[in-house]
């Protein structure tokens, strides 16, 4: 797992999914609220395609290496970390934690777009990650989520009946996932601060 300092800047690197998020969705106006966001941009919003959205990914991760960098994905931008983490090894050192939100099983009937990105990676991440899990997201029951959760080494948070956890979720700006989010983020630190601790009693 990745140290870093305190002092380090901050940055959440928010990773849409398939057709980006919208105005109105809760990535977007985290990004308006608070100043520790970015948005990656993956290009062809509407054109998933794994190999290119990793490569991006890639370099959105080099474009703030020194940092300590929270991944926030949702929906397919949450698969999309597996398939980086798997590919991107060595790119993971520079990531502190992952909140991966509504992931949605490539399988689903409900976009053939998905497809490309099956079958997610099966391997624990190598940084701290929480997984935010609906009871009645139409594009992923909540048993497989919890599936994943537990391939991935994640902790699972149960959102209730919330949906895709989305626009259509009505959730506004979703402070309940802006807790979330900062939790993470302190837990994160505190684990930094630990190593730091640790090596220095050596």
């Amino acid at each position: 797992m990745a140290t870093h300092s305190a002092a380090l800047p901050h940055v959440n690197l928010i990773i849409p999914g398939i057709d980006g998020s919208c105005p109105s969705h809760w990535q977007s106006l985290w990004e308006q609220s608070r100043d520790d966001c970015r948005r990656v941009d993956l290009g062809s919003w509407n054109e998933p395609q794994p190999i290119r959205w990793m490569a991006l990914l890639d370099d959105a991760v080099r474009q703030y290496r020194g940092s300590s960098i929270v991944l926030v994905g949702h929906s397919l931008g949450s698969i999309l970390v597996a398939w980086w983490a798997h590919h991107k090894a060595r790119s993971c050192a520079a990531i502190s934690g992952a909140m991966l939100v509504a992931p949605c099983d490539p399988n689903s009937m409900r976009d053939e777009r998905l497809r490309p990105f099956a079958p997610v990676p099966s391997h624990r991440l190598p940084f701290p990650v929480t997984v935010v899990a609906s009871r009645n997201d139409p594009y992923a029951s909540f048993e497989w989520t919890a599936g994943l959760a537990r391939i991935l080494g994640a902790t699972l948070i149960d959102a209730g009946h919330a949906g895709h956890i989305n626009r259509d979720s009505q959730l506004g700006a979703w402070p309940q996932g802006e807790s979330l989010l900062d939790a993470l983020i302190a837990r994160t630190r505190h684990d930094a601060q630990s190593a730091r601790r640790s090596i220095g009693a050596r």
